[in-house]
């Protein structure tokens, strides 16, 4: 199942390679699009259900109104995707396959949509720094080893039922951004794994929905979630020396990371400072 929000092109590729890969059961939750989407999956992909929400709640409200519906139904797994990307052939069977023993969730290496180069090939997270990246990233495309990571990104990730059932949905406080990586980190800490499957190979128009398409650029409405939702998975997952060293690497290492990826443009800063603010917030609640 897919989330769409005024993405018409996207979604219907999209959606033509999940029904390509072999993939019956489609479910669209559309966030309110004004952009002729709902009408245009409806007549290109009339077999996919699509479901109006009437307005913007945000992408993990609808991917967790998608995923709810999928369990209703009793589907098993369930692939939870971006509308900005699109599997390759032969990538859901390779997945599928995969779900064994005590996996939770399996994910495919993903490359940029135009060009082989790897955007996500397994997640990293220092616990120490509260500091998350992905491996090879930029790197061009090669084999590579798959097995278990620390996280996987929720552009494309395919679930298990009975695991999602075990630890919940997705936590819908993150609104957008590290929502993958706090599931990850619960699934682990409840004795799943998740693993990277390099074999199944999907590929993804970086930040179609939320900033430049193509790029990972961090524009004014990535900064603030960049900034604001490390200090959930600090206030949730990180106690006593630990929950000092998460709160000192978002100054000590993201903010100098993010200030160079922004290119001194005020605007990102200033956003990136203030959802800090609002983290730090979080945590004096607490």
């Amino acid at each position: 199942m897919t989330v769409n929000w005024n993405g018409r092109e996207d979604t219907l590729a999209c959606l033509a390679s999940l029904e390509a890969d072999g993939l019956e059961h489609i479910i669209v939750v559309d966030n309110g699009s004004i952009d002729g989407s709902v009408e245009a999956i409806r007549e290109h992909h009339p077999a996919v259900v699509v479901v109006e929400m009437g307005e913007n709640l945000g992408y993990i409200v609808g991917a967790n109104t998608g995923v709810e519906l999928a369990l209703a139904d009793g589907s098993d797994p369930i692939l939870l995707l971006n509308n900005d990307a699109t599997l390759e052939p032969g990538c859901m069977a390779v997945l599928e396959a995969s779900l064994e023993g005590r996996v939770a969730m399996a994910g495919p290496k993903i490359l940029y949509h135009d060009r082989d180069e790897i955007w996500f090939a397994g997640g990293e997270i220092n616990e120490t720094l509260c500091f998350t990246r992905h491996s090879y990233m930029d790197e061009p495309d090669r084999a590579i080893d798959g097995g278990e990571v620390d996280f996987l990104t929720g552009c494309v990730t395919l679930f298990r039922a009975r695991a999602l059932e075990e630890i919940g949905l997705l936590d819908e406080s993150y609104h957008m951004y590290f929502e993958d990586t706090d599931i990850c980190l619960r699934a682990r800490r409840a004795g799943w794994s998740c693993i990277l499957v390099p074999e199944a190979v999907a590929r993804h128009r970086v930040s179609a929905s939320a900033g430049n398409a193509g790029s990972n650029e961090l524009t004014p409405f990535r900064a603030y979630y960049f900034g604001r939702n490390p200090f959930l998975i600090i206030n949730k997952y990180m106690q006593g020396a630990r929950r000092l060293t998460g709160i000192a690497g978002q100054f000590l290492v993201r903010l100098p990371v993010y200030a160079w990826r922004s290119r001194c443009s005020q605007e990102v800063m200033r956003r990136y400072l203030r959802g800090i603010r609002d983290g730090l917030a979080i945590l004096e609640r607490r």
